[in-house]
């Protein structure tokens, strides 16, 4: 009984226990107070954000196609390079353009024959009148005085009207030969457009980022080639939804956060008005306030050692981060380059973190020119060095400014002058020295004759003498012209006064200077009061006028002479080499003194014949030109 008792208490206990448990439970949530908070509520402005995803894109993305049909020959870049306006990317096969070319070229000749030979007919037919208007004339007079037949004066009238009928004929054949020369001159202008075809260059700064075309491809017109885009104009394109797209303005500050992590600042700079069909989302452009540091061009490292090319192939030089406009690579070892910067006036300085350094002459600012100092028979691209310290942008801007398509027909080194021929252009500059690092064979690799005008001026931006001197040619051949800027009719050193007083002259003018006996000689071949270039700062100190010779331009000591009379307010460049053109005023000169050749060939026989150094004042004509 006692056992059956005591198992019926148990499910009561737990019963009781369970209802004491929830009766304190629900005291402690609904019986005791419960602290709230309290907010005061107050107006203001509720930030709405736009979220969205985006894809990195270029505003300018550029596609590169063949104009014609031809075979790829040499295709320079490749995907990730840099590239300049300009540069050369894609070459063509254009030999059956270049002899179609020639052939054009045999007819203007020819034709220019023709066209002489119809003036020569004019002339003589006019002088045939002028003698038959004189015998009508006598012969009229002889008939009053009664010395001469009627039938006599009638001969004379026939012959005067057969004159005037010859001159008629001459005048028609030469104005059709001359209507021929132009339609040829046309047929010419067409034929150099087309060859141009078969050099693709740059039309802008960027980076190549696709490449269709390899060697030996038949492209025909339309094809693809490259693909361009300028990292300057990157930008993201941001998928909203057309909802949400009235909270989006033009200008409005935007918030880019890359995959990386990183955060950078833009502005909405365009906004789409068709959405997508299926997604209804637009596309609103996003600007970056300053390009992603991997992107800007502005921070790309060009001031490394790559411009160093350690016992490498020659033939497998890449270019350098600055390579600007051109195919050939200024490949030369080190000790060359080294000798030839001295030489034309800049210093080189070892730096305390083992770089080396660039200044100019009696400077002690310098720039860095390399990370460390290289071998002495490493190669190395020098011009690109010097570009890369900030240097050579006279050098660029003049090899740059030769626009015209026009291909070389002719390339002459003589002793003292070198002599180009382009169509109607024609050129010369000084020759280097015999003697020197400059003056040996030209290792082109092909013909000079049958390329581009243009590329042969880039051959300026080049430490080696030798292609400087054919580079100034081209470019003098450009703007030395008779149809040319013919500014003013001064002759150089004429323009200064009689005695030469707080003149400076670099450059060994002997003949001029003995009208200019207080002005200052700088040579480096010193005769009588000769001052010599490392000890001329005294006399540049106190110079009010300075007169260059252009051999400085040749040699590549123009740039840097020019850096150590900014003070000097006029600043001639002079000589047979002097390019007239007005980019030299945004360089530091005031005014440049050159001259135009007038008889082409009768300059290459002089020069090829006679290897003397002056010009023969009845091949040329002064020409200058004043800031």
């Amino acid at each position: 009984m006692s056992v059956k008792r005591s198992k019926r208490r148990v499910p009561a206990l737990v019963v009781g226990l369970v209802l004491v448990v929830a009766a304190g439970a629900g005291y402690w949530h609904f019986g005791r107070a419960v602290a709230v908070p309290i907010v005061e509520a107050v107006q203001g402005t509720v930030a709405q954000r736009v979220v969205g995803p985006g894809t990195l894109q270029a505003r300018v993305p550029v596609t590169l196609a063949a104009r014609i049909t031809a075979t790829v020959q040499q295709v320079n870049v490749d995907i990730g390079d840099e590239v300049r306006r300009g540069q050369a990317l894609v070459q063509l096969d254009d030999r059956d353009l270049a002899a179609k070319r020639g052939v054009v070229g045999a007819q203007q000749t020819a034709l220019a024959r023709n066209v002489d030979a119809a003036k020569a007919s004019v002339a003589k037919a006019q002088a045939e009148l002028e003698l038959a208007r004189s015998k009508q004339q006598r012969d009229a007079e002889l008939l009053r005085s009664g010395f001469v037949s009627q039938a006599v004066l009638d001969g004379a009238d026939a012959a005067l009207r057969a004159a005037q009928a010859n001159l008629d004929n001459a005048r028609a054949t030469h104005a059709a030969r001359a209507a021929e020369a132009s339609a040829l001159q046309h047929e010419a202008r067409y034929a150099d457009a087309v060859l141009s075809f078969t050099r693709i260059v740059a039309p802008m700064d960027g980076v190549i980022i696709a490449r269709q075309a390899e060697v030996g491809t038949t492209v025909v017109p339309g094809s693809t080639l490259l693909r361009m885009v300028d990292p300057a104009t990157l930008w993201v394109a941001m998928s909203v939804d057309e909802s949400v797209l009235a909270r989006v303005l033009i200008g409005q500050v935007a918030s880019i956060r890359m995959r990386s992590g990183e955060v950078l600042p833009g502005k909405v700079a365009r906004i789409t008005h068709q959405s997508d069909a299926a997604t209804r989302e637009l596309e609103v452009n996003i600007a970056f306030d300053k390009p992603p540091a991997r992107f800007d061009r502005r921070h790309l490292p060009i001031l490394s050692t790559d411009f160093m090319l350690h016992n490498i192939d020659t033939d497998k030089i890449k270019p350098a981060a600055d390579s600007s406009a051109f195919v050939r690579y200024d490949a030369m070892p080190w000790r060359c380059a080294e000798a030839l910067l001295t030489e034309a006036g800049w210093t080189l300085h070892d730096l305390p973190q083992g770089q080396v350094g660039l200044g100019v002459a009696a400077d002690s600012q310098y720039c860095v020119l390399l990370q460390q100092r290289p071998k002495p028979n490493d190669v190395v691209d020098g011009h690109g060095l010097l570009r890369a310290a900030g240097a050579g942008a006279l050098d660029f801007a003049l090899a740059t400014s030769v626009s015209d398509i026009v291909l070389v027909d002719e390339v002459l080194v003589g002793l003292n002058w070198t002599w180009l021929r382009a169509g109607r252009y024609c050129g010369i500059a000084r020759s280097p020295d015999r003697g020197t690092e400059g003056a040996r064979s030209v290792l082109a690799g092909s013909p000079l004759a049958g390329r581009p005008l243009a590329e042969l001026a880039s051959w300026l931006c080049s430490l080696d003498p030798m292609y400087r001197s054919i580079g100034l040619a081209a470019i003098n051949a450009f703007w030395n012209r008779a149809d040319g800027p013919l500014a003013s009719s001064h002759n150089g050193l004429e323009r200064f006064e009689p005695l030469g007083d707080g003149l400076v002259v670099v450059g060994g003018f002997r003949e001029a200077l003995k009208k200019l006996p207080m002005a200052t000689v700088i040579e480096r071949e010193l005769q009588g009061n000769d001052v010599s270039v490392d000890r001329a700062q005294v006399q540049l100190s106190n110079a009010n006028a300075i007169a260059i010779t252009a051999q400085t331009l040749m040699n590549g000591s123009l740039e840097p002479l020019l850096a150590r009379v900014n003070h000097i307010p006029t600043k001639l460049l002079l000589g047979p080499s002097a390019p007239v053109s007005p980019i030299l005023f945004e360089h530091g000169l005031t005014a440049v003194s050159g001259l135009t050749i007038t008889d082409p060939g009768a300059t290459r026989t002089f020069i090829a014949e006679t290897g003397a150094m002056i010009m023969l004042d009845h091949l040329t004509h002064p020409l200058g030109l004043d800031k």
